[in-house]
């Protein structure tokens, strides 16, 4: 075999092939050691007739081959055999477009994890190796990326508790794909540690705060998040409404949340948000079953709460707790768990009684409604004169 020559910047040398002439392969390197050294070892491997090995490093698409340098790691770390068993494994690559569509078939429609799901995925491919049975069911692989620290996948990368549950749920359904092709035979996830559940959050602000937030807004932002906040709004309901949801005489507005049945509701909306929405309507006239807000994309939206929270000086405050806000507010000021559970979009009470059963009415709020009650004028003809 002839020594390694230079093509480029890097190295190249001839890898032999069963049956069929040698072929040129880079090193990708420019140090002649190592090259030998690759040289040497494809040399050892053709005279024990390893041709699994030295085939995955000539043949298929060159992104999909193996680098000669993980090669002759192998090599140096009696690795060979591991190496030879990963290559020659099906590629789990050409399962992830099938368990999309599976996704697509079994998760709710417009579901922000249908793009999640294969981003949190790819963390676990390894760049430049195959991805095969033997690394996806290996218990310690898969619970080192459970438990690694996040990666800026997104521009709203979760981490702790959050990230680790989204992250094993990720890989019990790729199993669970997988188990129903016949490609595996047990679900790995079963052989991990317990991950802890995220807990429920509840962070929310008082209703000067919120108007502050809301104010810090520019258009159409500023009505998104009055919506958001004046009628405990998910962001992907209100994005989704159309201007015939908004009835400007009893301030119901229609939203169409997907999670469950009870979030396609039709929601009230507080007193104070309505300035705003009837301001962004006098400006944007248009047909009633056009859009409300045409063009506005949740990422949009996230940047926008995050530029306006930073000009408030608001911290650890999500979009998602704008429902949390609406619904304290709301026990606070003696509103009804059930009106409360209706306009958040739940099946009953139970939810709220759990949540936010712990926010009633301080002294302070029953002196704000009773202040208010005391300055409100009795309707004409009612009352006794004096009063």
């Amino acid at each position: 075999m002839a020594a390694a020559y230079r093509r480029g910047r890097r190295l190249s040398i001839r890898v032999p092939q069963e049956g069929k002439p040698a072929k040129v392969v880079s090193t990708g390197t420019g140090d002649r050691a190592t090259a030998r050294a690759m040289k040497l070892l494809v040399e050892q491997l053709a005279d024990q007739k390893r041709w699994r090995l030295l085939s995955a490093v000539t043949s298929g698409p060159r992104k999909k081959r193996l680098p000669l340098s993980r090669l002759l790691a192998a090599a140096r770390t009696n690795g060979l055999d591991a190496l030879e068993a990963s290559v020659t494994e099906a590629d789990l690559r050409e399962h992830i477009p099938g368990w999309q569509a599976w996704l697509r078939a079994n998760l709710r429609e417009g579901s922000r994890m249908l793009d999640r799901y294969p981003v949190l995925l790819a963390e676990l491919i390894a760049p430049g190796e195959p991805f095969g049975v033997s690394r996806f069911t290996d218990p310690k692989v898969l619970h080192a990326w459970i438990v690694a620290p996040p990666r800026r996948v997104n521009r709203a990368s979760k981490g702790g508790e959050s990230l680790r549950w989204q992250r094993k749920t990720v890989a019990s359904s790729f199993a669970r794909y997988l188990l129903s092709l016949g490609v595996i035979r047990h679900n790995p996830v079963r052989d991990l540690p317990p991950v802890k559940k995220p807990s429920g959050r509840d962070r929310w602000l008082p209703l000067d705060d919120v108007i502050r937030l809301v104010e810090a807004h520019d258009e159409p932002f500023r009505t998104i998040a009055a919506i958001r906040e004046g009628a405990g709004g998910e962001i992907s309901a209100v994005l989704g409404m159309l201007r015939r949801d908004v009835d400007t005489t009893t301030w119901m507005l229609r939203l169409r949340g997907r999670k469950t049945p009870h979030r396609d509701r039709i929601a009230r909306l507080r007193p104070w948000a309505r300035s705003y929405v009837e301001r962004y309507l006098a400006a944007h006239p248009m047909h009633p079953d056009a859009p409300l807000f045409p063009g506005v994309t949740y990422w949009q939206s996230y940047e926008a709460h995050v530029a306006a929270c930073a000009r408030a000086k608001i911290a650890d405050y999500h979009l998602h707790d704008a429902r949390h806000s609406f619904a304290v507010q709301s026990r606070k000021a003696g509103v009804r768990d059930e009106l409360i559970a209706a306009n958040l979009g739940h099946a009953d009470t139970s939810q709220v009684h759990r949540v936010y059963g712990k926010y009633t009415p301080s002294v302070e709020d029953w002196e704000r409604a009773e202040q208010g009650t005391a300055t409100t004028r009795p309707a004409k003809g009612r009352g006794r004169k004096g009063t």
